[in-house]
C-alpha cells in the first residue's frame, strides 16, 4: 500500500484454538442411598499438548497495536532536510522509516504463554 492509505483492521494475528476436554466416569457407592463416586479427568488445551504450534495464542504485545512504520515532519532548507522540533516550524516533507530506521517491517508477534499451556487435573469426587 506504498503512496496509498491502507484499508482499516489490515494486520490480523494469526487464527488461536483452544480444544478442552473432559473424562468422567460415575459409579454408585454400593452401602449409601443415592451416594456415588465420581472419577474424572479434565485436559486443557489439548491441541497444544498434541503439538507445540497448534492452540499457542500469538499477538502483537499490549496495547495490541505495531508500528508498522514511523513518520517524521521535516523542513527542508536549500536542499537540507532538518527534522521538526516544535509545532510553530512548518512540515515540508514527511520522513517514513520502521523502528530501526532503514526498512519497513511487520510487527513482531508475542507468545502469550498462559493462554498456550497445556494442563490435566484428575480427581475423584463422592456425593451422597
Amino acid at each position: 500500500y506504498q503512496g496509498q492509505i491502507a484499508p482499516k483492521n489490515l494486520g490480523r494475528a494469526p487464527r488461536f484454538n483452544k480444544l478442552d476436554l473432559h473424562f468422567g466416569q460415575e459409579l454408585p457407592l454400593p452401602f449409601v442411598k443415592n451416594g456415588k463416586f465420581e472419577m474424572f479427568a479434565d485436559i486443557e488445551n489439548l491441541l497444544n499438548l498434541i503439538d507445540s504450534d497448534l492452540g499457542t495464542l500469538r499477538q502483537v504485545a499490549f496495547p495490541y497495536y505495531g508500528t508498522l512504520v514511523n513518520v517524521a515532519c521535516q523542513t527542508v532548507t536549500n536542499g537540507v532536510a532538518t527534522a521538526v522540533t516544535t509545532p510553530a516550524q512548518r512540515c515540508d516533507r514527511y520522513q517514513y522509516s520502521n523502528r530501526t530506521g532503514t526498512t519497513f517491517a511487520e510487527p513482531v508477534l508475542s507468545t502469550f504463554s498462559p493462554a498456550s499451556f497445556w494442563q490435566v487435573r484428575i480427581g475423584a469426587r463422592v456425593t451422597f
